[in-house]
């Protein structure tokens, strides 16, 4: 009874060996650096990692702990640009929405009409830049 236990978990953790998948060190949309089996749409510098990796060689670890450091680095920095760059540009898309409102209340000073429509446009006009310039 005692082989038969003993060949039967032999068996079982054999078949889990096999159907382990290989480990992916990807990096995330957020510039984490993402240890993962299957990557995920979004992730980038996706690598296969042997999941018995050894480093044997301590320079060796100590450069690919620098390459995973700078890569993440170069993900945030990229992250930091984009979001900064749509900042500006909603920001520009505000201003230029102010300017029309402003306009809008001149002409309607002079000529006591339409602002309503006009200051709707004003925001039509600010919702098409954001979704047109800023994406």
């Amino acid at each position: 009874m005692n082989r038969i236990l003993i060949i039967v978990c032999l068996l079982f953790s054999l078949i889990v060996t096999a159907e382990a998948g290989g480990l992916y060190s990807c990096i995330d949309q957020d510039g984490k650096a993402i240890v993962t089996t299957t990557p995920q749409d979004g992730m980038r510098d996706c690598v296969l990692k042997d999941s018995q990796e050894n480093f044997t060689d301590r320079e060796t670890y100590e450069k690919s702990k620098v390459s995973q450091r700078s890569a993440e680095r170069e993900a945030r920095e990229e992250n930091y640009r984009k979001r900064r760059q749509k900042e500006e540009c909603v920001s520009e898309c505000s201003d230029a929405q102010q300017s029309c409102f402003k306009t809008c209340d001149e002409d309607y000073k002079k000529n006591y009409s339409g602002r309503n429509f006009c200051r709707r446009g004003c925001a039509d006009t600010y919702n098409s830049c954001k979704s047109n310039r800023c994406n």
